[in-house]
């Protein structure tokens, strides 16, 4: 008897009984091995006994040693080799390895699990299948549908929900009917606003072109106003320094300049009027010598115009030419007591300095 070589395109992965291990998870994978690898329910049976290990190698001698005793005594106390069907093997590892709370935690992801941000629907859903499949591979599929529909984001939840599907591929068709919807509204969206964002790209250039032209004119009448005002105060600078020129200074004969602000050596041809002397003039005389002035009211030498005695008022005689100190007359003796006070006073003729003592100094001793 000749038997036919077994195929191995896809290995599976092994099974060691871990806690981090489902087995039901792994035969799905086992099982999507076996059929890209075209194994029947005798060659998987075969096959999955040389893929586990560790735990689940040691279950399985005591599985099959089980197996074979009630065999044996099925067949009346002969030895016997019992057949292993793929069914009662799948169904024995699962029950061996789940542990006591895994339908609660498979429930407990099932009923958690919802559509993620950024998530597809269809991505969505066949995950919320697979964690159904976790939690109760029988379920009726309208109990599935009723789960799925559930986690759906609002988008898609309130428009399949009210239609009462029967079947997931109802839910998967309407899922993708309505994410065609949106995409042809979201195009249709963005080719009507290109039109209008145009325009107003163009027409916002053009409000920056006119504003670019007012400013070049204003700035150019800035520049005229400025022009003019330049040449205007260059003008006037001109003719004040062509009027300076017509000065000329008594003192050094340059012109731009008087006596009064010269810098150049003093040049004999300015006579001082009070000490007689050249080079300055009275103003600036620091000479004590006085013998020169003359008063202007009365043409006397010696003294100036604010200290010629007649313009001076005395306050005794009510005469001129004296103060009351200096005054002769009769009525000096009674003076303190026949002198008015103050507020008595008569008031000096119009046309005379106030009678306000003070001593006359005597220029020819100065």
């Amino acid at each position: 008897m000749t038997t036919k070589p077994v195929k191995l395109g896809v290995v599976p992965s092994t099974f060691s009984g871990r806690a981090d291990q489902d087995p039901y998870k792994y035969l799905q994978r086992f099982e999507l091995a076996a059929q890209a690898n075209s194994w029947d329910e005798t060659i998987k049976t075969a096959q999955l006994q040389n893929y586990l290990a560790d735990t689940a190698l040691l279950w399985l001698h005591k599985y099959l040693k089980e197996q074979n005793a009630q065999a044996t005594a099925t067949a009346g106390g002969t030895p016997t080799i019992a057949k292993i069907k793929w069914k009662d093997i799948t169904e024995a590892l699962q029950k061996a390895f789940r542990t006591v709370a895994s339908k609660e935690v498979a429930e407990d992801k099932m009923l958690a699990r919802k559509q993620r941000s950024g998530e597809s629907p269809e991505d969505y859903v066949y995950a919320k299948i697979d964690l159904i499949s976790d939690y109760e591979s029988d379920m009726d599929e309208t109990t599935q549908v009723r789960h799925i529909v559930r986690g759906l984001k609002p988008l898609y939840f309130e428009k399949i929900y009210p239609q009462n599907l029967k079947t997931v591929e109802e839910v998967l068709s309407q899922i993708r009917r309505i994410s065609d919807t949106q995409f042809l509204i979201t195009k249709y969206i963005e080719v009507n606003s290109v039109e209008p964002a145009t325009k107003a790209v163009a027409d916002f250039s053009k409000i920056l072109e006119l504003q670019s032209k007012q400013h070049a004119q204003q700035m150019d009448k800035m520049m005229e106003v400025f022009t003019t005002q330049f040449k205007f105060q260059n003008n006037k600078t001109q003719n004040f320094s062509s009027q300076n020129n017509l000065v000329q200074c008594a003192n050094c004969g340059k012109r731009n300049h008087n006596a009064n602000q010269c810098r150049g050596q003093k040049a004999p041809k300015i006579q001082c009027m009070h000490c007689g002397k050249f080079g300055h003039i009275a103003g600036f005389c620091r000479s004590q010598q006085s013998s020169s002035i003359i008063c202007g009211t009365c043409n006397k030498v010696g003294h100036i115009l604010n200290m010629c005695l007649s313009q001076v008022t005395c306050n005794q005689c009510q005469r001129r030419g004296h103060l009351s100190r200096n005054c002769r007359s009769g009525n000096q003796q009674g003076r303190s007591s026949t002198n008015p006070t103050p507020n008595n006073r008569t008031p000096p003729p119009r046309g005379t300095v106030n009678a306000v003592e003070m001593t006359t100094p005597d220029l020819n001793t100065a």
